[in-house]
């Protein structure tokens, strides 16, 4: 499935006077501008994003200046195994790390494209809504050793198709590894490149920039976010219950790519034979990550195992009920089916069904307090948890000489 282009208009002017040149160039006859045509054929449903750009090189990378720069180390080392050790704290990894220590920091300069669009996509899809559809079938039945047959209605969800087209203005900002050889977190890179400041960032000087340059494959991978971003909020956008053959065009406003020489911290840390890597990018607000450290007893286990006794604690205090329930339904039973009398077993089956509806109305009563006393310990554990928690973490701080930590800073962000 294509796109129809046709009539090309000119990105400069708006001109439809245009013309093919070479190599998927075009030229407008009006203002003289060439831009480049790059059809690109998704898969999953989505096909032909075309890129224009209009500039007089080849390609996205080469129509648009790259600005080198180097991001500057705003924290100490210190402050990186302070704000390590409270990430772990909130990681709720054992007690037993902060009886460990942390390995000699390590600072690694990445290499990191930042890449910037403002686009504007044109966007064609097949939008389905369900609904219920009532249809009739026919069925066979026996009746005294007679086969017969009696309509029978049924429903089924069907789906409607609807064409939709539309357009969405946005802003994408992505980041790749410029060298394949390096571990590059991008969720904790941006978390500190959105906090960070103007003045964090130092320009190179000319001769400086010359060392640098954007590879293919990290402005392959950058095309590929942007494409992801742009699919994703395509998808978000639309209604209805099913989407499919979802056709989009991008249109390049404005655009920007950076090289940023980044530093970044990394440290690591031992425990039951295992190393676990921590690390941040020490510009901005500075989040920590790294390797997850399994806790069997985490305060989210503890608790879930509390939680998990209120069906056998409900169970527990309404028994009597459920087997006089379940001993009156069973006479009901036997009674109609030994001594047929209808009085008495219409009889035993009321009373089954009045005991029913006692025992279910006791069991939502019951559920509901102990499911509050269990809320209660939960609170009182939590508490309790967190102080013993930051206790640990404490000691190990003010064992090297660094502030200590508060509650809200190792509480869930």
């Amino acid at each position: 499935m294509a796109i129809d282009v046709k009539p090309l208009e000119c990105p400069q002017c708006g001109s439809v006077e245009t013309e093919p040149s070479s190599n998927n160039r075009w030229v407008c006859k009006f203002c003289g501008t060439s831009f480049l045509l790059q059809p690109r054929v998704e898969t999953q449903n989505v096909y032909n994003e075309n890129h224009y750009y209009y500039d007089k090189d080849d390609s996205p990378s080469k129509n648009k200046s790259c600005i080198i720069a180097r991001i500057k180390t705003q924290y100490p080392q210190s402050e990186f195994i302070r704000q390590a050790w409270i990430g772990l704290a909130q990681q709720d990894a054992p007690f037993q790390v902060f009886q460990s220590d942390f390995s000699k920091v390590d600072l690694v300069e990445h290499q990191v494209v930042v890449d910037y669009a403002s686009v504007t996509l044109n966007y064609q899809a097949s939008i389905g809504y369900d609904r219920e559809e009532s249809y009739t079938v026919y069925e066979t039945y026996n009746e005294n050793g007679e086969e017969k047959q009696r309509a029978v209605t049924k429903t089924r969800t069907v789906t409607d198709w609807r064409p939709m087209q539309g357009n969405i203005e946005l802003n994408s900002t992505v980041a790749a590894e410029n060298t394949s050889n390096l571990y590059f977190d991008d969720d904790l890179f941006r978390a500190s490149y959105n906090s960070a400041e103007e003045n964090d960032i130092a320009f190179l000087t000319e001769e400086e920039e010359k060392k640098y340059k954007v590879s293919d494959s990290a402005l392959e991978e950058v095309s590929k976010k942007h494409e992801q971003y742009y699919e994703n909020m395509i998808s978000s956008s639309l209604p209805g219950e099913h989407q499919k053959d979802i056709t989009y065009s991008t249109l390049t406003k404005e655009s920007s790519t950076s090289l940023l020489l980044t530093p970044e911290y990394k440290t690591t840390v031992a425990l039951d034979g295992k190393t676990y890597t921590r690390r941040a990018f020490p510009f901005g607000k500075m989040p920590t990550g790294g390797d997850e450290i399994p806790n069997p007893e985490s305060l989210a286990s503890q608790l879930e195992k509390k939680r998990s006794k209120i069906p056998r604690l409900v169970w527990g205090k309404n028994k009597p009920l459920y087997i006089a329930s379940i001993l009156l339904i069973l006479l009901s039973v036997i009674l109609s089916l030994v001594v047929r009398q209808t009085f008495l077993t219409v009889a035993a089956f009321l009373a089954a069904l009045a005991l029913f509806i006692v025992t279910w109305v006791a069991e939502v009563k019951t559920h509901r307090q102990i499911g509050t006393t269990i809320e209660a310990e939960c609170a009182t554990i939590t508490e309790e948890y967190r102080k013993k928690q930051l206790s640990y973490l404490n000691e190990k701080l003010r064992s090297l000489g660094m502030d200590s930590a508060d509650i809200s800073d190792i509480e869930e962000e």
